[in-house]
């Protein structure tokens, strides 16, 4: 291994950046019926050694309320609440204590299946309830991970 091969090592420790993630929609997804997905991993120059390839799935409620007080001179001061709440969070593993190999494509697929109980995405005055996928390789240092997808299962 050459000084420039460390010094990319190093790099991907620090940054995540030894892989690229996708994810993709394999049809329509639905709130209360199966659907596919498909995880697309394009690994860099450097082989990566990792614990697990995994996608996580929440369903989460946000909520931003704007409150406003007077002072005895009538004067007004202005703020802004967020909170933010997981209804739903699930975790299904692809891959545990397997080495990717540089240069390298891999696909994973899963069919995601909700409980009865979940609700819908919502969009609302003070509040939102979103759905996001995101998909991680856990391995030393920074994590590499996709972008979050925001998604809105059909009902």
């Amino acid at each position: 291994m050459g000084f420039f091969d460390k010094l990319k090592r190093v790099k991907n420790y620090f940054t995540g950046g030894g892989a690229e993630i996708e994810i993709e929609f394999l049809g329509e997804s639905y709130l209360h019926q199966p659907f596919n997905i498909k995880v697309v991993v394009k690994i860099g120059e450097q082989e990566i050694d990792c614990n697990e390839v995994y996608l996580v799935v929440k369903n989460t409620e946000h909520v931003e309320v704007q409150a406003r007080t007077y002072n005895s001179n009538g004067q007004s001061t202005s703020r802004v609440f967020h909170n933010a709440a997981t209804l739903y969070e699930d975790r299904i593993s692809f891959a545990q204590d397997v080495i990717l190999e540089a240069n390298q494509i891999y696909d994973f697929e899963a069919t995601l299946h909700f409980p009865p109980e979940v609700v819908p995405s919502f969009q609302g005055i003070n509040s939102k309830l979103v759905w996001t996928l995101q998909a991680f390789i856990d391995m030393r240092g920074n994590d590499p991970n996709s972008e979050l997808v925001e998604f809105e299962p059909l009902v």
